[in-house]
């Protein structure tokens, strides 16, 4: 092999292992898949607001069950609510409180 062939072939080499590296690199730098809970999975009014749910968060130890009947997924530990039961009402069998997209909210449990 002459000189020149022997660099482009070390070239080859070194860019093809580049590309390599570099989608290797790439792929770690990318966020991890999370489990954050579908339009479906979180309590809402017909208009698509969340129902029943009650003040900012930035995780799922800032929201609380609160109210008289512990219906309002709750920033505020402390919320008073009118003692009502309604049907509409977040089944605790089903929904858990929680923070979602930075509010307080009732997610579907599986």
């Amino acid at each position: 092999m002459t000189f020149f062939a022997t660099l482009l072939a070390g070239l080859l080499v070194v860019a093809i292992f580049a590309i390599m590296l570099s989608r290797f690199v790439d792929a770690r730098q990318m966020p991890l898949p999370t489990n954050t809970p579908t339009q479906q999975t979180i309590l809402r009014t017909g208009a698509g607001e969340i129902k029943y749910g009650e003040g900012t968060c930035s995780t799922d130890n800032n929201c609380t069950p609160a109210g008289c009947s512990r219906e309002v997924c709750s920033f505020d530990p402390d919320l008073v609510t009118t003692c009502e039961v309604k049907a509409d009402m977040p089944d605790t069998n089903v929904f858990s409180c929680g923070c979602f997209e930075g509010y307080c909210a009732w997610i579907k449990t599986n």
